[in-house]
């Protein structure tokens, strides 16, 4: 019973050829992920109105892909197929919209009275056409036509940008949204293939999948279009890995499914890679919770530092200890130790430094065991005169450094809070 269920499922979801199918997968792994990037910009509290346009695109082009799917399977159901086609006419819209916003400029007034145009024309002669007769094909070059002259023409306003008014952040995501545009016109034709015959795979998915990943990728990383293009390729030779392996699994297909598994490969690729995106940039992140902290307001005493370290989840455990802490201990080699290298010293770093000869061999050997009295991993020299350390406990294990490095600025913050109080004393002293 359960496998007669689940050969009827999937014989629901197969279309009529091997490369239909495939083709039906790879539009639906488009909209899974676009609506997943969606979800993401709505849970942000404060949105731009550069991200509610971006929203608006995004949500017009997964409802396309989703509904897309389902009308790809069942040609013959006409009301599915017009279906389709409302969220496809909002697309040249909602690109402008889109534009706008990215360059932070009105695009010229006929653009968008032509983009307001376009989409009613294409909604109401697709429509009409699609749910008057099914062989009908002008409904569909319609919204070609409306699409394809979107892009040349918001193509052409990126490029002629004012480079000047947009920051070098600004203008280097404008880079690679340009050459995404570019590749956008042959790719969104495929999709039509069925007109010309040609290619053998439809490619829109992968526009609007390469679109997202561009928007996901950091401030800094949009510096030099270089870095996009690496970054891509880098993509692409993993797609092509995971061709090859496909193909190994399904030895025996036939010739004509080696570029539509190429292209599902490449969806899956980037679907994978907008995911991974999507998660840093929602999970709270070590590196996030610090900069929250460091933007708390400054601690003026000792006191309030060692409070305020209660409130980073790295230095919940830490211990500042003083001269009076560290009476057994020699302070010159604690320090000459300490005011060498790193500015965080492990355990594990001091115990192959015990070895070492003079005063930093001995300091080395004491802070090896204060950490193990303590039961700490890493210590910090917060003041040389008079000694204080910062004494944390971080698993050693790998990905330790990036927390390293956040322990050390969180020392830096506290020796700038003991120079601020010795300061304050001074000036204390001398009012007196």
């Amino acid at each position: 019973m359960t496998q007669h269920l689940v050969s009827r499922v999937l014989d629901l979801l197969a279309g009529h050829t091997r490369s239909e199918s495939i083709d039906v997968l790879v539009t639906w792994v488009g909209a899974i992920t676009l609506f997943r990037y969606q979800i993401a910009l709505r849970h942000r509290g404060e949105r731009s109105a550069l991200e509610r346009r971006t929203g608006f695109l995004v949500s017009a082009l997964a409802l396309h892909l989703a509904l897309r799917g389902f009308s790809w399977l069942r040609p013959e159901v006409r009301w599915l197929g017009a279906l389709m086609l409302v969220p496809a006419a909002l697309v040249p819209l909602a690109m402008t919209l889109f534009v706008e916003g990215l360059l932070r400029r009105h695009v010229p007034h006929w653009m968008k009275w032509a983009s307001v145009v376009l989409t009613i024309a294409a909604t109401g002669t697709a429509v009409t056409l699609t749910l008057r007769s099914e062989q009908d094909e002008a409904g569909l070059l319609v919204l070609l036509g409306a699409m394809l002259f979107t892009m040349v023409v918001l193509a052409t306003l990126l490029a002629r940008r004012d480079r000047a008014s947009l920051s070098r952040s600004e203008n280097g995501l404008v880079r690679a949204l340009l050459v995404v545009t570019v590749l956008a016109i042959p790719l969104v034709a495929s999709d039509f293939r069925f007109m010309f015959g040609w290619p053998p795979a439809r490619m829109g998915t992968i526009v609007a999948l390469l679109f997202c990943y561009t928007l996901l990728r950091r401030p800094q990383e949009h510096a030099q279009l270089r870095r996009w293009v690496l970054d891509v390729a880098r993509l692409l030779v993993r797609a092509a890995v995971v061709c090859l392996l496909l193909l190994l699994a399904l030895r025996g297909a036939p010739a004509e499914l080696l570029v539509p598994i190429s292209v599902l490969a490449t969806a899956l690729v980037l679907a994978v890679a907008i995911a991974d995106r999507l998660a840093d940039a929602s999970a709270t992140r070590a590196d996030t919770a610090l900069l929250r902290w460091l933007a708390r307001p400054a601690p003026r005493t000792l006191r309030e530092f060692v409070r305020e370290l209660h409130h980073l989840s790295i230095t919940a455990d830490a211990l500042v200890l003083d001269a009076s802490d560290l009476g057994p201990y020699d302070h010159d080699a604690l320090r000459a130790t300490l005011s060498l290298g790193r500015p965080v010293h492990s355990r594990a770093r001091l115990r192959e430094e015990r070895a070492a000869a003079g005063a930093r061999g001995r300091g080395a050997d004491e802070l090896t065991d204060l950490l193990e009295r303590t039961g700490m991993t890493h210590v910090a020299l917060l003041s040389a005169h008079p000694v204080h350390l910062l004494l944390a406990n971080i698993p050693e294990l790998p990905g330790k450094r990036d927390v390293e490095l956040g322990l050390a600025a969180v020392m830096r913050h506290g020796q700038l809070t003991i120079a601020h109080e010795a300061l304050a004393e001074r000036h204390r002293m001398v009012g007196a």
